[in-house]
């Protein structure tokens, strides 16, 4: 087996074995007792790309950000009324208008929204 591989194979043993020993201690309180070992796990995974990568646990609060991926070019460009849906919605919503990030449920509507529309695709192209 490559040195990559032994070292990989070798932190996901550590994971497990960390959480079991948690476990067994009867002392974990949730989800955040297993931070630790996450991290030590993501940590040695990140030590074998390049460039090198580090957990950090605790990130600064910059706001929430938002971004879709695999948008169908068909649902991105749907218009009603002349306008595209999508686009426009989003560009009542910009960061530099509404002074604060896009909230989650902001964030799920426009999930939602898009999802709606590839549904109408769907039925008008049968």
């Amino acid at each position: 087996m490559e040195i990559r591989t032994k070292r990989l194979v070798a932190a996901v043993e550590d994971y497990f074995t960390g959480l079991r020993r948690m476990r067994a201690s009867g002392g974990a309180t949730g989800e955040r007792s297993s931070y630790g070992p996450l991290a030590a796990l993501l940590d040695a995974v990140g030590a074998t790309l390049k460039p090198r990568v580090f957990c950090v646990g605790e990130l600064a609060d910059q706001g929430a950000r938002a971004r879709w991926t695999n948008v169908p070019a068909a649902v991105w460009t749907y218009r009603l009324g002349g306008y595209q849906v999508l686009k426009k919605w989003l560009s009542y919503r910009e960061r530099a208008i509404l002074d604060r990030p896009l909230l989650p449920d902001e964030v799920q509507h426009f999930t939602d929204t898009a999802r709606r529309i590839a549904a109408i695709l769907l039925t008008v192209d049968r």
